[in-house]
């Protein structure tokens, strides 16, 4: 661990912090908007076409891109193969 701390130029301090950290505000929208799109995979009881699933959001007042949604459900195995 000390040899990669200090070929990164990182305390060992630091290191271990950023371990224990939960993560910035991204990922937790990330999972927010990741557990609506699971629901909504859910309701339909199949695979969701992009499209679908971002028209949904966007009817319940979330706006996002579409490439972020595809990402999403491509981690959820939530889109159509």
């Amino acid at each position: 661990m000390a040899f990669l701390c200090r070929r990164f130029k990182v305390s060992r301090s630091g290191f271990y912090a950023w371990l224990t950290r939960d993560g910035g505000q991204r990922r937790r929208n990330d999972e927010e908007l990741g557990a609506r799109i699971e629901r909504i995979h859910g309701d339909s009881g199949r695979a969701l076409r992009l499209a679908t699933g971002a028209r949904v959001l966007r009817r319940e007042g979330i706006r996002c891109s579409n490439k972020r949604v595809a990402r999403l459900m491509r981690e959820r195995d939530c889109e159509d193969g």
